[in-house]
């Protein structure tokens, strides 16, 4: 919401099966098709992605948002403690 309130042109990616979290977008401004999409629909059309997701979710997640990077594609985490226990989460970055 920050970069959003700031006019930075921000998408999410949600994924729409949790309801409650996308109803959530939806309630702080981020509009179905425009500015919130799945996953991995927002990671091709985002140039910096924020893959700010629980250590748990890295696992489920990153098989489908790796083939969705670009090159020159900006990844940001929330930690890098995913990137430590990679051989547990399945994050391999990587070399674009």
């Amino acid at each position: 919401m920050n970069m959003k309130d700031n006019g930075i042109n921000v998408i999410i990616g949600q994924a729409p099966e949790f309801k409650a979290d996308w109803d959530k977008a939806v309630a702080d401004g981020f509009v179905p098709g425009k500015t919130l999409f799945p996953i991995e629909e927002a990671a091709k059309k985002g140039s910096i992605i924020q893959y700010l997701v629980s250590d748990a979710a890295q696992r489920i997640i990153w098989p489908k948002l790796k083939p969705c990077l670009k090159k020159g594609d900006a990844l940001y985490f929330h930690t890098g403690f995913q990137l430590l226990i990679r051989k547990h989460t399945g994050v391999i970055l990587p070399i674009l």
